[in-house]
């Protein structure tokens, strides 16, 4: 990872070179006109290494949640797959079960025309029976 930032940022870092040169002795006159120690600077890093490792603690607390979270979101994006298919499994059932129950109707309507008919026909037996009798 730091190579890769170490490229990204290299022409950027070298056009700040000429700046950080004219305020490197502007800051040691400053400090040395101030009076401060090596002690007081000793303390100050001290203080500052603190915060950075106060800083670095928070930076892997985060990094362990969005991992944990990174986890979640996959599992919910594998769920709402799984949900995705089964609904379209269930529409092709839904569909098939439309087709079959058209083709059932289709079947009872004949077979109560054919009823129909043979009722008929039976009907008509029985009267023409009845008149030759």
């Amino acid at each position: 990872m730091w190579p890769k930032l170490l490229v990204q940022y290299l022409p950027q870092l070298i056009e700040l070179l000429p700046h950080v040169s004219r305020v490197v002795p502007a800051a040691d006159k400053y400090l040395a006109q101030k009076g401060v120690s090596d002690e007081k600077l000793d303390a100050l890093g001290e203080s500052v290494r603190g915060d950075l490792g106060r800083v670095a603690k928070a930076h892997i607390a985060l990094a362990e949640q969005l991992d944990v979270f990174a986890g979640s979101v996959s599992e919910a994006a594998a769920e709402a797959k799984r949900s995705r298919m089964a609904a379209e499994l269930a529409q092709l059932k839904v569909e098939a079960l439309g087709r079959q129950l058209q083709a059932l109707r289709s079947l009872v309507t004949v077979c109560v025309v054919a009823v129909l008919l043979v009722l008929a026909l039976v009907v008509l037996a029985f009267v023409l029976g009845a008149r030759s009798h």
